[in-house]
């Protein structure tokens, strides 16, 4: 998501941290020179980034750089993109005054999908071992839950900043719709 509104990837660090068969990928000219010359789309206007990864291998100061609001979404108890090594750094990145950081304080990585509720214990347990550990169970928000909040925090950031429908921006920052959410708000710095 960063990437398509105009962050640049670190190749080399991505490169130097790379293990297994699919690292040879990035030996091929055409995938160097990609990277290398980014992946900013023009049409994007507003992104809404859900438990955002690979901060770390983002090049310095490319996240103050973005000239698009951002909408980010993030689980405290999540273990598969730990806030501490992701959104944390990512919202000390962000320095645009539209930003917002939309937090669930007993979200995890699994609280972003329907699959907590959706498949049956066996059949979540293959497709993520981790799941009661990262986003499904008593412990957290239920996912049946978040994801409404979530899909109307997004419809109404992107009616704001896509659509430039103003009105939308009282809605999506006055009191937080779920005591299952935090809202902040960027000082733009």
């Amino acid at each position: 998501t960063f990437a398509a509104a105009g962050v640049k990837l670190d190749l080399d660090a991505l490169v130097a941290g790379c293990t297994g068969d699919d690292c040879t990928i990035y030996q091929d000219a055409d995938v160097d020179a990609a990277y290398r010359a980014g992946f900013r789309d023009p049409r994007i206007k507003a992104i809404a980034p859900q438990a955002p990864a690979v901060i770390d291998r983002m090049l310095p100061g490319e996240l103050a750089g973005l000239d698009v609001p951002t909408l980010m979404i993030s689980g405290r108890k999540d273990i598969t993109t730990p806030d501490a090594r992701t959104a944390i750094p990512a919202w000390d990145g962000l320095d645009d005054p539209r930003d917002l950081w939309l937090e669930m304080p007993d979200g995890g990585h699994i609280t972003f999908l329907t699959v907590c509720s959706d498949l049956d214990a066996e059949t979540l347990d293959v497709f993520q071992p981790t799941a009661t550990m990262d986003g499904c169970g008593p412990d957290f928000i239920d996912p049946e839950v978040a994801i409404p909040i979530m899909n109307g925090y997004m419809l109404g950031f992107a009616r704001a900043h896509v659509l430039g429908e103003a009105r939308w921006l009282d809605v999506i920052t006055g009191p937080v719709w779920n005591e299952g959410f935090v809202l902040t708000e960027s000082d733009g710095t």
